[in-house]
């Protein structure tokens, strides 16, 4: 409750934290939050990152490696829609997500590494995210045969 009365506060990194779905109830109220990081919290539900999280609109980063966030929880995600970078590495996504995903037209940075997503789900992420400069499909279902594809365009980096 120290910081529910910082409205200002633009930018919070609290990876590897023992912050809760209490906790991000009060960052929910702070309402010119860009950036935050809550990595490797393992205390944050799904549903209560999609509820509390989903009123902070002027999000530009949203850091969620290795939390507990499923396809409904991000689908709880989609006023969103200033997001530039998002991190979704090892966290229970599959191709539900892209819906919800697409929505966030903004994104330069994604990754979506160690989630179930396959080439159905990357190659639309890909073609339907017009500003989509780098993506991380590390431990993910994608094929060998996409691979190829994505070694041959220029206008997109990513890690594989």
């Amino acid at each position: 409750q120290f910081i529910s009365g910082m409205t200002d506060l633009q930018l919070l990194e609290l990876r590897l934290t023992s912050i809760d779905d209490a906790g991000l109830q009060i960052i929910s109220q702070l309402p010119n939050v860009e950036y935050l990081d809550i990595s490797e919290c393992k205390l944050v539900s799904s549903e209560g990152i999609g509820r509390h999280l989903s009123r902070l609109i002027k999000l530009k980063y949203l850091g969620l490696w290795e939390t507990k966030l499923d396809d409904s929880g991000l689908a709880m995600l989609a006023p969103l829609t200033a997001l530039t970078e998002l991190k979704l590495e090892s966290t229970n996504l599959t191709n539900d997500a892209v819906p919800t995903l697409l929505g966030f037209q903004q994104l330069q940075r994604l990754n979506v590494s160690g989630t179930q997503l396959d080439d159905v789900g990357i190659r639309r992420l890909i073609s339907e995210l017009p500003g989509l400069q780098w993506i991380n499909l590390a431990n993910t279902g994608i094929s060998l045969d996409l691979l190829d594809e994505l070694y041959e365009q220029d206008d997109l980096e990513f890690v594989d």
